[in-house]
């Protein structure tokens, strides 16, 4: 009888479990965070459409998950290259790769588990991309679909110009369902001419289709043939279909096709040049589909010569060559979609190159690996180190004695560091996500990769200005939890100091960090906003300084200008309305030509004026010499642009106009209460921490990070879409959510003070 076999103990398989188990964590928290993160950016219009247009918050949170699947289809990559940075660099950081190497276990054998890792990424990747995102761009497609016919007048906000096909609307009032509109302007290019209102409605036509019923209005026409002028009590038009809502929320048709329905839609035969561009933009989708899944497995790969191929003591050096790589590969997938758009037969290779050249620089990264690992070298290279830093030390050992505030400047400079790794990895995240989003916008302009360096050159202020608040929420998550692991708050107690003393430093950083977050918004993204403006408009759309249909209001005039070129300071078909107290035109200029005079003064030629009158009729007047359209007349206004003081004289313009300044008021309070972001969040997640001992875990601390960007967002977002619907006072819609952060810091104040009394 023979005895039963007792396991073996299979060190290979333990191992290989073990180091799985230190890259699943830090990817799925990356792809976790970097999804929040990127969908932040849209909670504003989410909340505004809930809140002022009478969209059901279901349908709403239904958008934000199925959205939230093809984010994580674009970031898994990423996120794989973080899991395996974060996960092997922590093996490397507690010297776990020397012991596995000295027991025999040489450290490229952490190729096979990685390599493996990215595999199970790979095949995730592929069923959200397959499967699950063209399931959800669908899931979206349905709900604004049904938000369209519920709420035909959803996108519709006050003072902001929607487009509805070539038509363009805007309202100075609108009602909590956006259906009921006041003081309405209308342009219809059919007849090439704006049409004003005191009323409005827009109400749906089923199947996307919309309506809209002018009430009340009038409509003057050119002056230069006869002073005309029509008034009507109602007048109903359709609006073209999709509108801005759609757009807006980034939906993209071909993204939604099933697999099947693409690849025949990709090689049908094409007999005229629209079926042939849809069939290569088939074909780009399907290669797509596959290539990031497939980057996931080397960037996966990556991690191993980033993290093992470089000296202990340089491994933020690997982290930064990782996001450089990170963002080097998706600038080739932005070439790669200039190259398919000009050479429709490279469409495959195009798709590809970017994995190629990954799957090269791979090469060349493990080939450096390969050589022998030298246990002894390493340790003398670590041993040449030491003994320079022991002699650099001796010669400045005085200093060091006098150094002060020894522990203040170890805390301080462990969470700038972390704060600039995390603004380093969110800001990547970020960026990435906003090239994907414009990767067929850019190719279908052709666009130059200078033109593209240049326009997202001049973004990087407004990154920054939106980064910057949650990097260091999640630093100061990072610092505690790192100082917890590693019982440093508990040693420091034990001497003595209490947590909220020792981890004081890092709030003092955030203090310091709030005026400069005020600086760059006020000053300078508007100033880049501007200019990134500029280079989409005379760059990539190949308009240079001219700008074709301008239409906008300037206090109580709306002026048209067929275009415009502000290098030459010249305008060709200039219309300007005079409006009345209901919205209504009292005079119109016409005006074949123009030139800037300065001042915001422009010289109008061989002008023609009328009046209309209180009957309704036109008659024709002499002409002003001058007309106010101020320097740059644009097509819309965008407090994008605008400084707190441009904001505030603004709302000084438009309240001796008569028109509503609620919206502009919300925006400015907004403008001022942002940057304390900077101070309240990480303060929250700090002042959490420190109630212990025994202090928070680390999963719960990142957990409660996440939970207070995610509320404070939230919350934020539903303020100020109360106070532009006016049941909030604009100073509390802007300082509500600071408000409250700081009721919460108090509260958990007095909560720490008590517990360690009762101690």
């Amino acid at each position: 009888m023979m005895a039963a076999r007792s396991p073996s103990f299979r060190p290979g398989v333990t191992l290989f479990r073990y180091i799985a188990g230190e890259l699943v964590v830090p990817a799925c928290l990356a792809l976790g965070g970097f999804t929040l993160v990127v969908l932040t950016k849209d909670f504003a219009s989410f909340s505004e459409l809930v809140v002022n247009r009478g969209v059901g918050i279901a349908q709403v949170g239904r958008i934000v998950l199925l959205q939230a699947i093809p984010l994580m289809s674009q970031m898994l990559p990423f996120a794989v290259l973080v899991g395996g940075l974060v996960g092997l660099g922590r093996l490397s950081a507690d010297l776990e790769i020397l012991v596995m190497a000295a027991l025999g276990s040489e450290p490229r054998r952490m190729i096979f588990p990685v390599s493996l890792f990215g595999g199970a990424a790979a095949i995730a990747g592929l069923a959200l991309s397959l499967l699950a995102a063209p399931w959800a761009h669908r899931g979206v497609e349905e709900a604004l679909r049904e938000i369209a016919e519920q709420n035909p007048g959803a996108e519709v906000q006050p003072g902001v110009v929607s487009r509805f096909g070539d038509w363009k609307l805007e309202a100075r009032d609108v009602s909590e369902q956006g259906q009921h509109l006041e003081r309405v302007r209308l342009w219809i290019p059919s007849i090439g001419e704006t049409v004003f209102s005191e009323r409005a409605q827009i109400v749906s036509g089923g199947e996307g289709a919309r309506q809209i019923a002018l009430r009340d209005g009038a409509l003057v026409l050119n002056t230069r043939e006869a002073a005309r002028a029509m008034v009507f009590e109602e007048l109903r038009a359709d609006l073209p279909v999709p509108a801005d809502l759609a757009s807006s929320m980034g939906h993209d048709p071909i993204a939604g096709r099933p697999l099947a329905a693409l690849v025949a839609s990709a090689y049908a035969p094409a007999a005229a040049l629209d079926q042939a561009t849809a069939a290569r933009e088939a074909r780009a989708e399907l290669h797509r589909r596959f290539v990031f899944p497939v980057a996931a497995v080397l960037f996966a790969a990556l991690a191993v010569p980033l993290t093992l191929g470089r000296p202990r003591g340089s491994r933020s050096s690997g982290a930064v060559l990782g996001i450089a790589i990170t963002v080097g590969y998706y600038g080739l997938v932005q070439l790669a979609a200039g190259l398919a758009e000009r050479a429709p037969q490279l469409v495959a290779l195009a798709a590809w190159l970017p994995n190629l050249a990954l799957l090269v620089f791979a090469g060349m990264l493990y080939r450096r690996l390969a050589r022998p690992w030298a246990t002894a070298r390493e340790s003398a290279r670590s041993g040449r180190r030491v003994e320079r830093r022991r002699r650099a030390g001796s010669r400045s050992g005085a200093s060091v004695r006098a150094r002060r505030w020894p522990l203040p400047r170890y805390v301080a400079s462990r969470f700038i560091q972390l704060s600039l790794v995390c603004f380093a990895a969110l800001g990547v995240a970020y960026l990435l996500v906003d090239i994907l989003e414009r990767l067929d916008w850019f190719a279908r302009h052709g666009a130059d990769f200078a033109d593209i360096v240049r326009f997202y050159s001049a973004r990087i202020p407004l990154l920054v200005s939106r980064v910057v608040p949650m990097s260091l929420l999640v630093a100061m998550a990072l610092t505690v939890s790192l100082l917890t692991g590693q019982g440093e708050l508990v040693g420091m107690r034990a001497c003595g100091i209490s947590a909220r003393k020792a981890l004081a430093p890092t709030l003092v950083v955030c203090v310091l960090v709030i005026p400069l977050s005020f600086l760059l918004n006020d000053q300078i993204v508007p100033r880049t906003n501007e200019l990134a403006d500029l280079i989409k408009q005379s760059n990539i759309k190949g308009m240079g300084s001219t700008r074709t249909a301008v239409w906008n209001t300037t206090g109580r005039a709306v002026y048209e200008l067929e275009s415009l070129d502000l290098s030459l300071g010249t305008a060709d078909q200039i219309v300007v309305y005079e409006l009345g107290p209901t919205g209504l035109p009292e005079s119109r200029i016409d005006a074949p030509s123009a030139v800037y005079a300065g001042h915001g003064l422009w010289r109008l030629e061989d002008a023609s004026r009328v009046e209309l009158g209180a009957d309704g009729r036109a008659r024709a007047v002499p002409p002003e010499r001058n007309v106010d359209l101020g320097e740059a007349p644009s097509n819309e206004l965008d407090l994008m642009h605008l400084s707190v003081a441009e904001t505030r004289e603004l709302i000084r313009s438009f309240s001796a106009s008569g028109d509503p300044t609620t919206a502009l008021e919300v925006d400015l309070h907004l403008k001022l209460a942002t940057p304390l972001a900077c101070l309240i969040l990480p303060a929250l997640v700090l002042l959490f921490a420190v109630s212990g001992p025994p202090f928070p875990s680390s999963p719960l601390t990142l957990v409660l990070a996440g939970g207070v960007a995610i509320g404070y967002t939230v919350v934020s977002g539903t303020f100020a879409s109360f106070g532009r619907g006016g049941t909030l006072p604009p100073w509390l819609a802007g300082w509500g959510p600071s408000l409250i952060a700081f009721a919460g810091l108090a509260w958990l104040g007095w909560r720490a003070r008590a517990s360690q009394r009762g101690r």
